[in-house]
């Protein structure tokens, strides 16, 4: 055997190498003539595992880890798999699952992303991910059998969003938090710290009379002594979680920051707003309102007594007022309400298009009539009436001044 053909023979035989640091190269190369040849920096490796800086993983989103680049002087037909230490989720050239392979055509680079699932799914936080490419044309140049590994944390530090919130406060006393799971897999505990109201706000959440799970399951505790709520899941759960707190004492209209922690090590909080009094979207509310802040009457909703406030009182669309209604501020009617009795307001009056009222309308300011407002009783404005179109008065009008609006 001569020396030549001895030199191709090794070339030829020459073992797989694994490449370290952030790029990964290949191990044979066959090229025209049968020529062998290889190289040694990883720049110039012809098909390179390239890692991609993360800020941390989501347990519930697929982020792109690496990516396989094709430096040759085409695309690459390649034949591959790719396996991972741990049972995750992996996504490359189409493909979805806990282990890839097949084959695709690689231009320049093609994404390698990986989801880690639930922390209690998987034996380590650490997942080494192998890439195998069995064989790698472009053109007449050939790479074969290489093998290229990457090591992935999965710590939970770069959980998703948690997505906290904590509803405004009324004078009901009545507080709802939610937060999203998705990311807690069995590890699902969290804490919701009311400190900072409770020591800063106007509120003593001490003086509570219940803490409810709406939604979710597991078991919700409040430390009066702390103002922490507590969650303690049962096993792993996707979606929300709402909790609600009530039965505390209002004493002003400061409101304050709530802090939100969970055993993945994500942390949110949410600031919130006292605002007087609330009746939700479509629902009833029967009981006399007196408040010294605002009041808060959502589309569609009714309430069925007294309305007094402190400050002001907005109805919603289609909203519907059966008894008097004062406030020390302004008042404002979404389209299509009806007031069946008194309305009186210290400050202004809006009516948006289409509202009814069948009683007395007081403005001690100015009072904003939108089109096809019908008042079936007087009306008496202190300020300028700006009156919009097709506006009916069936009783006395007075006002200080009158602007057609029209």
């Amino acid at each position: 055997m001569n020396r030549i053909f001895a030199l191709a023979f090794i070339c030829l035989f020459a073992g797989a190498v694994l490449l370290v640091g952030p790029t990964f190269g290949f191990s044979t190369i066959a090229a025209d003539r049968g020529v062998f040849v290889s190289t040694g920096d990883d720049d110039t490796a012809l098909i390179a595992l390239v890692e991609e800086e993360t800020d941390g993983l989501s347990n519930n989103e697929f982020e792109t880890v690496g990516s396989i680049e094709n430096n040759m002087a085409s695309s690459s037909d390649t034949e591959y798999r790719i396996t991972a230490s741990e049972d995750i989720e992996m996504r490359f050239a189409g493909q979805e699952g806990t282990e890839l392979s097949g084959t695709t055509t690689i231009q320049d680079e093609e994404d390698l992303e990986l989801r880690c699932g639930p922390p209690g799914q998987r034996g380590s936080d650490v997942v080494t991910v192998t890439v195998e490419i069995f064989e790698a044309t472009a053109g007449s140049v050939t790479v074969s059998n290489i093998e290229m590994e990457l090591d992935v944390s999965c710590d939970g530090s770069g959980g998703g969003d948690a997505a906290f919130t904590a509803s405004d406060v009324d004078d009901r006393g009545e507080q709802q938090f939610s937060a999203d799971v998705d990311d807690l897999g069995s590890n699902n505990a969290f804490e919701i710290d009311l400190s900072d109201p409770q020591e800063n706000g106007e509120i003593d959440y001490t003086t509570y009379d219940d803490v409810t799970l709406l939604e979710g399951r597991g078991d919700v505790t409040f430390d009066p002594e702390t103002q922490v709520i507590t969650f303690d899941g049962q096993g792993s759960q996707t979606g929300t979680v709402v909790i609600e707190l009530s039965g505390f004492d209002v004493t002003g209209s400061s409101g304050g920051t709530v802090e939100y922690t969970d055993d993945i090590g994500r942390s949110d909080e949410d600031t919130f707003d006292i605002v007087g009094y609330v009746v939700p979207d479509s629902e009833t509310d029967s009981s006399e309102i007196d408040t010294s802040g605002d009041v808060v009457i959502g589309d569609g909703a009714t309430t069925g007594d007294e309305v007094e406030a402190g400050g002001d009182i907005s109805f919603g669309d289609d909203a519907t007022a059966e008894d008097e209604i004062e406030a020390e501020g302004d008042i404002s009617f979404g389209d299509d309400a009806t007031a069946e009795d008194e309305i009186e307001a210290e400050g202004d009056i809006s009516i948006s298009d289409g509202t009814v009222f069948n009683d007395e309308v007081e403005a001690e300011g100015d009072m904003h009539i939108g089109d096809g407002v019908v008042f079936n009783d007087e009306v008496d404005v202190e300020g300028t009436a700006y009156v919009g179109c097709d506006v009916t008065f069936n009783d006395d009008f007075d006002a200080g001044n009158e602007v057609d609006d029209c």
